[in-house]
């Protein structure tokens, strides 16, 4: 059967059972996967040849939390189609419930993302789904993840605070000391090699 399989990818014609004529047809196949195909063939779990004679207009089309505000777009979409399916009338979402949506991480792609919203529609009794509507799982994604991105704001504000109190320290130094760096470390009280990396990294020198 795979033999029969690779001849038809290859001559895009089949012999039906008991027939003695090949039967051309002019199709297109199209395949699709959610693995590695490459290393799945270096592993041997996948025909190389059948690989080959698969490959030859590849599309890599990422998960769907790779693909940002194209989330909003499909829950809006099904929020539309929904609502229409189920008589009610056109349904929103409340903007800390998108929010939530961009931050969930989506493994079950657009059918997960489908069937939650056709949940949230049948479920709904006002016309916009809110935070507390959503499952627990998305709440506690979105909770963690904000956490995540307030801590990161954090740092990098510090970093920032700290760099610019650097560049103020080091500035004063130089003018005191009348530009003279080995002078201006001395009164910073670091070493002239030091120094001269601090102000690569904070000046570009």
């Amino acid at each position: 059967m795979r033999a029969q399989r690779l001849r038809f990818l290859e001559s895009r014609s089949f012999r039906r059972i008991g027939g003695a004529s090949e039967i051309k047809v002019d199709v297109l196949i199209i395949s699709s996967t959610n693995q590695d195909l490459k290393k799945a063939v270096t592993r041997g779990q996948f025909r190389e040849d059948l690989y080959y004679r698969l490959n030859v207009v590849p599309l890599d089309v990422p998960p769907l939390r790779q693909r940002g505000e194209d989330i909003i777009t499909l829950a809006e979409h099904y929020l539309s189609h929904f609502s229409r399916k189920c008589r009610k009338p056109p349904i929103e979402m409340s903007p800390e419930a998108r929010d939530a949506f961009l931050l969930y991480h989506w493994p079950g792609n657009v059918r997960e993302l489908k069937n939650l919203v056709e949940r949230l529609v049948i479920l709904s009794t006002d016309n916009i789904i809110t935070y507390e509507d959503l499952p627990a799982v998305m709440k506690e994604t979105s909770a963690r993840r904000q956490g995540v991105k307030h801590q990161e704001t954090l740092e990098e504000g510090l970093e920032a605070k700290l760099a610019a109190y650097e560049k103020k320290l080091i500035s004063e130094a130089l003018e005191r000391a009348g530009g003279v760096k080995s002078e201006a470390a001395k009164l910073l009280g670091v070493s002239r090699y030091s120094l001269l990396r601090k102000m690569k990294r904070l000046f570009g020198e």
